[in-house]
């Protein structure tokens, strides 16, 4: 996403108050502006991009480590919480605060990976949008990717929201 895109989206969540949730997908944005993501209330990212924009390589270390050195890092930073997915290991994510938690990865069977991260986004977003845990949070989203990886389409199946209890009151 454009530079400019982003700032006009953090205004206008700050304007409403409205929470703000991302994917680290422009590196270059999230390399240069990092101030821009401090704004953002959770990030998403896989490992690779973690490590591009904390500049560390965290590519051997484990999900449990990684837990506390993240925890680390979005203390200097100054960001409000992060979810690291992690492949077949699962996801993890860090709050500024110290808490942290993992999410076990479903075990599928693998057709195509092409969409799990933006289907792991969309679920992860949409729970915290409806007020559900990180972790709980995590779930929906590990579902969402599950359900794409273990199919040679790469768009998510039609699921009812009360399917995860995240129906509109």
């Amino acid at each position: 996403m454009d530079e400019e895109i982003v700032e006009k989206v953090v205004y206008l969540c700050q304007k409403h108050n409205k929470k703000l949730f991302g994917v680290v997908s422009n590196m270059n944005i999230a390399i240069e502006r990092k101030d821009l993501l401090k704004q953002f209330d959770c990030l998403i990212c896989n490992q690779l991009e973690s490590s591009i924009l904390f500049s560390r390589d965290f590519k051997e270390i484990s999900a449990e480590e990684l837990s506390h050195t993240l925890i680390d890092e979005l203390q200097q930073s100054e960001f409000n919480s992060l979810i690291v997915t992690l492949g077949e290991a699962g996801s993890l994510y860090v709050k500024n605060n110290g808490e942290s938690g993992f999410c076990q990865a479903r075990q599928i069977e693998v057709k195509d990976t092409t969409g799990a991260g933006d289907a792991f986004c969309a679920g992860t977003s949409a729970g915290l949008t409806y007020g559900k845990s990180m972790l709980e949070a995590m779930k929906i989203g590990s579902h969402l990717a599950s359900s794409v990886i273990a199919s040679c389409e790469n768009v998510c199946p039609c699921f009812s929201q009360d399917k995860f209890d995240i129906v509109k009151k």
